[in-house]
């Protein structure tokens, strides 16, 4: 083993106490050192010759390098010490340690497990996500029925419960009463041309659910799906939105006429739903519209 310490003090008194006296203020004595082997510190400005402007001085051995002190505390040189490593081939094979396979635990099912199941899917806890409709809840013709009936109507038809609700925020802000420019009434805006609408504007929020569910139960299967079929987000809307082309993935185009040569004004009447505005509207698009439109289960509740 070998080792090698350099600590400068004369008398336990610091001989970079004051700058003036400093060595390393001094070129010719830096350079003697350097010549000597004594390690040469960077200089540090000081002010008047005193060392308390020193950057290097301290009030303790913890932290040398603070900010103002006095000089029994300043820099002292680095101590340096070399110990030999221990007398091993540097060029002999290295044996790798055995590894061991990290262990991987089977994730449960959303059977086994209902909390990890998507919120959307659950039915047994209510959802908080979405927005927060004003005017529904305890008191009201939109409380906790109109949200348990709306859940059996998504159960009925194979449909995610929350996706029927998203449409009919899209369509009315679930308002029964919602009368459109055109003519379009209730939660799902019950065309005047297929629907007496008139008779629609004096049901209740409940009774309309009723027709709601009818009327995308025959849609469902005039579109070609089985009574069992399982309802996507983009099924569903597109069943409401034109529910003889539910079974396409594009829904309509910029420009469409009918036999008669005129605009069927599918696309135009709706073309906010081409969100990247390539001439179409898409069940994908659709299925984007409910994604903007969740409404918290809360919203029933409160």
């Amino acid at each position: 083993m070998m080792s090698f310490q350099q600590n400068i003090s004369f008398g336990g008194c610091n001989p970079f106490m004051f700058g003036a006296f400093n060595p390393r203020l001094n070129f010719f004595l830096g350079l003697a050192g350097a010549t000597a082997g004594i390690p040469y510190y960077p200089v540090m400005p000081t002010m008047c010759g005193c060392s308390i402007f020193n950057p290097y001085m301290s009030m303790g051995y913890s932290n040398p390098y603070a900010m103002g002190g006095f000089g029994s505390f300043n820099y002292q040189p680095q101590t340096f010490t070399y110990i030999p490593q221990a007398t091993t081939n540097p060029f002999a094979p290295v044996t790798p340690s055995p590894v061991t396979a990290p262990s991987v635990s089977t994730p449960s099912t959303p059977a086994s497990n209902p909390s990890s199941r998507a919120p959307e899917t659950d039915n047994s806890q209510p959802c908080s996500q979405g927005m927060t409709l004003n005017g529904k809840g305890k008191g009201t013709q939109y409380g906790p029925e109109f949200l348990n009936k709306v859940k059996q109507i998504a159960k009925n038809l194979n449909c995610n419960y929350r996706d029927l609700i998203a449409i009919m925020n899209s369509e009315s802000s679930v308002d029964a009463k919602t009368v459109g420019y055109n003519g379009a009434s209730g939660l799902i805006c019950f065309m005047p041309q297929y629907f007496d609408v008139a008779k629609i504007r004096k049901m209740s929020p409940m009774e309309q659910l009723d027709l709601v569910e009818e009327t995308i139960r025959k849609s469902k299967k005039a579109a070609g799906f089985a009574d069992n079929a399982k309802l996507s987000k983009g099924d569903l809307y597109a069943l409401v939105f034109l529910p003889a082309r539910a079974g396409n993935d594009v829904l309509c185009r910029k420009g469409e006429t009918g036999k008669n040569g005129r605009l069927l004004r599918y696309y135009e009447a709706n073309a906010a739903l081409d969100y990247n505005h390539d001439g179409v509207i898409t069940k994908d698009e659709m299925a984007s519209r409910i994604d903007r439109k969740y409404v918290s289960d809360y919203s029933f509740l409160a």
